[in-house]
């Protein structure tokens, strides 16, 4: 019959079965106070024990819920420290992405700079291999009159002992 009455009692007043909830907390306090006048009209031993257990019941239920509130509040801050590094996080990562564009456009750039020169530098190369040859044939050739005027110049003073 007391069983059927805590039951009905839970029902009514809504106590969830598990977790923490103050209604639940109360119907069993209630509960636990009847059976410790009850026991204690027979014995009073067994009430002071009884007591005892209450009360060791209740610090360990309140140091569960001091944990469980600190949790909650550690959770909470935790949460807000990750939000916070999150937009920090974003706000680093476009900078970096536009410092990343940035840094690609110029590589970009120099990479053509780089390619212009040494276009011209080609350019350079080839001309200068033009006058190069130009001059060593303008040299073969002036070589080659020098000889050709040094046999001439020999040959005339044989002309004029003959």
């Amino acid at each position: 019959m007391l069983k059927d009455q805590l039951n009905r009692e839970m029902r009514e007043r809504q106590a969830r079965y598990t977790g923490i909830c103050p209604v639940r907390e109360a119907i069993y306090a209630a509960v636990f106070d009847e059976l410790i006048a009850s026991v204690g009209r027979d014995s009073s031993k067994r009430a002071a024990l009884l007591r005892r257990v209450h009360a060791e019941a209740r610090m360990s239920i309140d140091a569960y819920r001091t944990v469980f509130e600190s949790s909650i509040e550690f959770g909470g801050r935790k949460l807000m420290e990750a939000v916070d590094t999150k937009g920090d996080l974003e706000s680093r990562i476009s900078t970096l992405d536009e410092e990343i564009s940035t840094l690609r456009a110029s590589v970009a750039d120099l990479q053509n700079l780089c390619e212009s020169l040494e276009h011209r530098e080609e350019q350079k190369a080839k001309l200068y291999e033009v006058k190069d040859k130009e001059e060593v044939d303008l040299a073969t050739e002036k070589q080659q009159l020098e000889d050709l005027l040094a046999v001439l110049r020999l040959s005339k003073p044989d002309k004029a002992h003959k």
